[in-house]
């Protein structure tokens, strides 16, 4: 089978990479043995380990090769001949594809190999043009070698738009005159002041710049903003997000933190939309008709190079348009653009800064919305923020695997045990602290620099008063809205930090439920949760059982349930479901899951072990405002159902109950605001944060506000913090009067209710502006 050059790759070709391995090892050995006897002919097998040899510096040379920087030569080819494509499809295309991104044009009669072409041409001219600066900065960098080395060892460099930014005019004279008169104060030479190399001004400053290189460049950009108009029109997000991959990380950068941070929002966009679309569909149920649907679509595509026009396709299209929410989500040419979204759909003074890792650096954009007023005077007003650190993601992903492995151990220890485990918790606290102080403590003495003229300490017109984080999925694990970073700039207070998965999507969320006046900004509260039609789902598998040190008196999730429906503070006692008698059934959480403005669920495990990942995937949820989940808790029966069920389930199921997928879920099915545990909480607490976070919104507090008031419960003694209430939503009093040493004691100033580590428990995904009326009409229904 071996005896011929053909025959050896047929017989490799049926070898996994494993078996390759081996049979190259062993190749190996026998040609070392070989050469001990030259006389001998090759055998079958020298000649197999010959040709493996081959093969694998040649598999060798060509990763290297598109590893490495090609040449001008190369690239230049390569422009040509896209050149000619676009040309040649151009040639059966309407005009306006050429036109500014802006311009409306009929998007059914683009040929989607045409948007392919178009992004490939401009990341191909930009490439060309940025080698073509990186000729002329080598001549410079020369000068000084020592520098450039150090350059080149930062991992996975950034482009050179990324480098330090130039020095301002204004900012260099400012320091020219501070220096002189430290000169005479001192009696020194008023005019020996120190100047630094290279703050010459911008690019355009140097005589021997290419200004071909420039125009070069501006065309190149002109090419990918149009290809990226056309791909998000025609609803391909994996060309989108190919050209806005240039766009946000090599075109701008520090030159325009405008376009810089636009791009990067729609970066963030792009890939979150793409994610959604994969996580939900591998849950969707086969026969689901937008799944059916969807994949009708995409086999149109496959066959035809402009679907867009057949009948077929433009019905299936529009009904997935109007029915599924999923697919509205996913329409984002349908929003303004990043500046008209942040001035229309933002409360003013609102703070939103996106942070994306990409090539082992962490990329940081923000802005300001400016306060309330004249429409053209607050789109002069907005301040834009960009800047780019080196971050290692294996040292990122390293972090998040640990804090994981904390929660999972502080998971078993509650199935013992009624407290956390205060060891683990501060070996938790003490890692994120680790993170904060070494990734976003510098990042943020930026952002006060830029935000707060005059310092968070002195109150300003214009100092930002909310703060919306939008942290990619490499982030996303980590409780950036508890950092005290972050919450100094904003006196403690945690109702003014939120978080979400892109600023479109926020808009998306908000969209439904407030009136748009051009010109103005959102309007805060939210009117969207009606009392009504707020529900309450308990312990769904009527797991709670008082465990033997705990007072007889004391609470169980089913008690808290009767007496929250007793007094109101759930508003639809009917629908509102608990598993004291017997499990809640699937069908029965589809119902709640469809009739109810606000839906509060407690319970041991994952959210959705009681309702299987598939259904809530199916839900439109476009109706629900608010989804409370005080999940995590963990007693023993739990902890064993929880294991039987990860062992039965698909692995996209498993992957669907971590914080981010489940989050994900639900705003792409149409949740405007999620409240999510994402770290195990002890039972006791999580029974208290959920009666004080339902009583708030109840009373018509917003969510965030709802939020701030479960942050800072406290209690008279440390020992009362993991103790349930007892009948009635009292502590006993006998308990009040009792230390944990049998002694009777007097109660000294409060302590907080929740550890640091329950705290960054809580997270708050989506619209926090939202709070409970009493006008039915007050939420729309889409």
């Amino acid at each position: 089978a071996l005896s011929s050059s053909k025959a050896q790759k047929d017989a490799l070709c049926k070898l996994d990479d494993a078996e390759q391995h081996s049979v190259l090892h062993a190749t190996r050995a026998l040609a070392r043995a070989r050469c001990a006897s030259p006389d001998k002919e090759p055998s079958a097998s020298d000649r197999v380990g010959t040709w493996l040899q081959s093969e694998e510096g040649r598999i060798n040379a060509e990763a290297q090769a598109l590893a490495g920087a090609r040449g001008v030569d190369g690239i230049e080819g390569s422009v040509a001949s896209l050149s000619n494509a676009v040309v040649l499809l151009g040639l059966q295309l309407p005009e306006p594809w050429q036109c500014e991104a802006d311009v409306s044009f009929d998007s059914t009669s683009i040929p989607y190999c045409a948007v392919q072409a178009l992004v490939e041409l401009g990341r191909h001219q930009l490439e060309l043009s940025m080698e073509q600066q990186r000729r002329q900065q080598r001549q410079q960098q020369q000068q000084n070698q020592q520098q450039n080395q150090r350059q080149h060892q930062r991992p996975g460099r950034p482009g050179p738009k990324w480098d330090l930014p130039p020095v301002d005019p204004c900012e260099l004279r400012g320091m020219e005159v501070a220096e002189r008169c430290s000169n005479v104060v001192n009696g020194r030479e008023a005019g020996g002041i120190f100047v630094a190399s290279g703050t010459s001004g911008t690019r355009n400053a140097d005589p021997d710049y290419d200004e071909a290189a420039i125009a070069s460049e501006e065309t190149a950009k002109s090419i990918l903003c149009n290809a990226l108009s056309l791909a998000l029109k025609v609803g391909k997000l994996p060309l989108a997000k190919r050209a806005l991959q240039t766009l946000a990380l090599d075109a701008y950068g520090f030159e325009c933190p405008v376009s810089a941070f636009e791009f990067l929002i729609l970066l963030q966009s792009t890939d979150v939309c793409m994610q959604a679309v994969n996580t939900v569909l591998d849950l969707l149920p086969i026969d689901h008709p937008e799944r059916v649907q969807m994949r009708l679509l995409r086999q149109l595509e496959k066959d035809w190079s402009c679907p867009q026009l057949l009948a077929t396709y433009q019905s299936t299209d529009a009904r997935l348009r109007n029915e599924s929410p999923l697919v509205e989500r996913l329409q984002l040419h349908t929003l303004p653009s990043v500046t008209e979204t942040v001035l229309a759909y933002l409360p003013p003074l609102t703070l939103v800064v996106t942070m994306q890792v990409h090539e082992q650096h962490l990329y940081i954009g923000a802005v300001c919305s400016p306060p309330d007023g004249d429409s053209s005077q607050r789109q002069a007003n907005l301040r834009y923020f960009v800047t780019c650190k080196v971050l290692l993601e294996n040292e990122l992903q390293e972090c998040v695997r640990r804090l994981e492995e904390f929660n999972q151990q502080l998971e078993k220890d509650l199935v013992t045990s009624l407290e956390l485990n205060e060891a683990l918790a501060e070996e938790h606290d003490a890692l994120v602290a680790k993170v904060e102080s070494a990734v976003i403590g510098p990042i943020v003495e930026e952002l006060t620099s830029h935000f707060w003229r005059l310092g968070i300490h002195i109150e300003h017109a214009q100092n930002p008063r909310q703060l919306l984080l939008l942290p990619d999925a490499a982030l996303w694990d980590l409780p950036w809205e508890r950092m005290p970073s972050f919450l100094k700039l904003f006196s403690s207070r945690h109702s003014v930090i939120s978080r979400d998965f892109s600023l479109h999507l926020t808009a998306q969320r908000v969209k439904g439920y407030m009136e748009e006046v051009p010109g103005k900004p959102l309007k805060v509260p939210v009117n969207a949760v009606r009392p009504m039609s707020t529900t309450l789902l308990s312990d769904v598998f009527g797991e709670d059982s008082l465990r033997q040190s705990e007072d007889k008196r004391s609470e169980t999730m089913a008690s808290l349930h009767e007496r929250l429906v007793r007094d109101k503070t759930i508003g639809n006692e009917d629908q509102s479901l608990h598993g004291k008698d017997h499990p809640a059934a699937p069908e029965d959480i589809q119902v709640l899951l469809a009739d109810s403005s606000a839906l509060y669920s407690i319970g041991f495990g994952s959210f959705l072990a009681s309702i299987d990942a598939g259904r809530f995937a199916s839900q439109d949820l476009r109706h629900l405002a608010l989804l409370g989940l005080f999940h995590r808790a963990m007693n023993d029966s739990a902890f064993r159902r929880q294991a039987k069920i990860r062992a039965s389930i698909p692995p996209q199921h498993v992957a669907a109950r971590t914080s981010y997928s489940l989050s994900l879920i639900a705003a792409f099915r149409g949740v405007a605001c999620t409240l999510v545990a994402v770290a195990p909480v002890p039972t006791a607490i999580n029974m208290r944060c959920l009666e004080v976070f339902a009583r708030e919104v109840k009373e018509g507090k917003t969510i965030s506000q709802a939020l701030e008031k479960v942050l800072t419960q406290t209690t008279p003694r440390q020992t009362l913090r993991y103790m349930r209430m007892a009948e009635g939503g009292m502590l006993p009093e006998d308990a009040m009067q009792i230390s944990s040493d049998g002694q009777a004691t007097e109660d000294g100033p409060p302590v907080d209710l929740l550890p640091l580590h329950t705290k960054a428990a809580y997270s708050i995904v989506g619209v926090p502006w939202l709070e409970s009326s009493n006008d039915t009409s007050a939420a729309k229904k889409k």
